[in-house]
């Protein structure tokens, strides 16, 4: 079964990344072009972004994914063997 036609590939090209360190989102495998889905089970944790705000009262809690991921990308990485892919958003 093809899962990825559930997903919306990332658009990395507005992400901060801190060009002097390595930072986390360096380290991850990450869902950005269309063509090439990464085979999941390759990987210890899937991170899935949720682009909704229908019936909330949050104004703007569809942008989160993409807030939370300019942050959590920007972390430095930690000494574990974890491979963690992100999917990016479900449509």
């Amino acid at each position: 079964m093809d899962i990825s036609i559930y997903f919306q590939p990332i658009d990395v090209s507005w992400f901060e990344f801190n060009e002097k360190r390595p930072r986390f989102g360096d380290t991850l495998t990450i869902f950005s072009d269309k063509e090439y889905f990464p085979e999941i089970s390759d990987f210890d944790l899937a991170i899935i972004g949720v682009k909704e705000s229908q019936k909330s009262n949050n104004k703007g809690c569809k942008d989160a994914p993409d807030k939370i991921r300019n942050y959590f990308y920007e972390l430095f990485p930690g000494d574990y063997p974890a491979k963690i892919v992100d999917l990016g958003d479900i449509i």
